[in-house]
Order: C-alpha cells, then structure tokens, then sequence
C-alpha cells in the first residue's frame, strides 16, 4: 500500500494516474475509428467532378438533337451510348440509345434511370425522353 501512496516526481499518486489511464483508453479506442468529412458534399473529389462535366455535356448535346438525325450521325456526336436496345415493332426497326445525362446515386455504377433513351426508328431519331420511351 505503501507504494501505491507515494507520490511520483509531478506529485501525482500511482492511483490517481491509474484512474486516468482506464478513463481515457476506452475513449481513445471508441474514437479512433470515427472521422469527420468537414467539406461535406463539395469535396466528392475528382472521379465525381468529372462525371459531372460529362453528364452536363452529354445533356448539351442532347439538347441540340434533331429528329430525323441519322443514328450514325448522333453516334459521332454522342459517343459510345451507355446501353442499346433493338426491336421490331409493326414493320419499323427501333433501336433505342441510353445515354448518361444525370447521377441518381454515386456508386460507381451507370444505370439506366440515369440515362436519356434516344429513339431511332428505321436508323433515324424519332424521338428522346423517357416520356418518349414509355409511348413506343
């Protein structure tokens, strides 16, 4: 007991010091894992930054579309779309052309609710939107 009372060169008791020791590990222990995003939503970085500018662009040039475009010619200007779908429908060949215009949830991944459907029909643009879509 002697031991434990006697004072170390800071005037601190060993009980005292010990105390302090089993206060403040499990503090240290529970917050070592936690952190905190000060920028919030404006600091995504820049794989998102990009994807922004892309999608703002390919909405641009969605916007400048018009119909009876060939679909070669909206490919050279569009790119490489995202998702296609092809079909016949009463003697029309539709194909339809999903492009990335919009970002839903940032996941990595591209869906087709984050797309504009460009619809060509016999290989010319007929029409574009999901309004669009859900009328064929």
């Amino acid at each position: 007991m002697k031991k434990l009372k006697q004072r170390n060169k800071k005037g601190i008791t060993m009980k005292k010091h010990l105390f302090l020791i089993a206060l403040t590990l499990p503090v240290t222990i529970a917050l070592s894992g936690c952190s905190i995003n000060i920028g919030g939503s404006k600091s995504k970085g820049p794989e998102y930054n990009q994807q922004h500018e892309t999608d703002k662009l390919q909405r641009e040039k969605v916007s400048r579309l018009n119909e009876g475009e060939s679909i070669e010619a909206v490919r050279n200007n569009m790119g490489i779309p995202d998702f296609t779908e092809s079909y016949s429908k009463k003697d029309k060949k539709i194909k339809v052309l999903f492009y990335r215009t919009q970002r839903i949830k940032a996941d990595g991944m591209t869906t087709k609710d984050e797309c504009t459907p460009l619809i060509f029909v016999n290989n010319q643009l007929d029409s574009w939107g999901s309004h669009a879509l859900s009328e064929i």
